[in-house]
């Protein structure tokens, strides 16, 4: 889904590059839900491929907002992590059942973190990690589930919560800010050293799974749309909307502030919830079936 190019001097991950993917991908209008339901039913109905575009053109900016969310110190190779988030997309189409009443991206999410994380894994040898002691904390610090959400927020412009650092991360110096800035230079350097050890990536990915290979066999329709309505079943009302728009909400996520607002609970009672929805999540996708 790259766009076509009249330079032949454009190099693939350059600024030019990026900004002219993006270019290409903000022409395309997102459907509203009866224009995807009306788009998807054809499609299914036809097999036509002007109806699988235009599905797959209304979403290509949910996987540009996707892979940014996801790991930063793969930016250097920012349009590769998007093209294979883009496959994944193409593969959600062709398996969507919109008799089923979800929005398309809520089931190709799914699927396009999939083949983001088996790039990921592929390519996981050659990005740099902190060294020493502060290096190992702030390594650790960045695989918990809660300086992800932090961050998230952080770059939103919202209002982060910073509980999850300790009094002895405090101590030497690791902020919400320098978490921030050690992921920038973890960009910089991605993919600069092709002599990195091949398991220098390998506490980035703290679930220990190797997803090369895996992806294909497990995300297939019946277990992905059960995988949602697992989660919504036995699901209170407050868990219900920390899922639709905290999780599932890609476009415009409401704040912990705004939800813990609705129902009366704290911030970090809202975090709490959505790091277990989350945690339930990434077990579920990816268990052994």
């Amino acid at each position: 889904m790259k766009p076509n190019r009249n330079r032949s001097d454009v190099k693939p991950d350059s600024p030019t590059a990026l900004s002219l993917y993006l270019q290409h991908v903000s022409r395309f209008t997102v459907l509203t839900r009866a224009e995807e339901q009306e788009t998807a039913k054809a499609y299914v109905a036809t097999s036509s491929p002007v109806f699988r575009q235009k599905l797959i053109n209304a979403n290509l900016r949910f996987v540009v907002k996707i892979g940014q969310q996801y790991l930063p110190p793969f930016h250097a190779r920012f349009l590769d992590l998007i093209q294979e988030g883009n496959i994944g997309l193409m593969t959600a189409v062709d398996k969507f059942q919109p008799e089923r009443g979800y929005k398309l991206v809520s089931y190709a999410i799914w699927w396009i973190r999939a083949y983001m994380k088996n790039f990921m894994s592929k390519n996981k040898g050659l990005v740099k990690k902190p060294r020493g002691t502060r290096g190992t904390a702030i390594i650790s610090r960045l695989n918990s589930g809660e300086a992800r959400a932090a961050l998230m927020d952080f770059r939103r412009g919202m209002e982060a919560d910073t509980s999850f650092l300790t009094e002895r991360d405090r101590e030497m110096g690791i902020t919400l800010e320098v978490l921030d800035r050690e992921l920038g230079s973890l960009n910089e350097n991605a993919f600069n050293d092709h002599d990195s050890d091949s398991d220098e990536l390998g506490d980035w990915f703290s679930d220990g799974v190797d997803y090369s290979g895996k992806y294909e066999a497990q995300m297939d329709v019946v277990a992905i749309q059960g995988i949602i309505d697992t989660l919504r079943e036995g699901l209170d009302e407050k868990e219900l909307c920390v899922l639709d728009h905290r999780i599932l909400a890609y476009d415009s996520p409401r704040t912990l502030q705004e939800i813990g607002d609705e129902f009366r609970i704290t911030r970090e009672r809202v975090r709490q919830i959505e790091a277990g929805l989350r945690r339930f999540e990434g077990e579920e996708i990816y268990a052994p079936r």
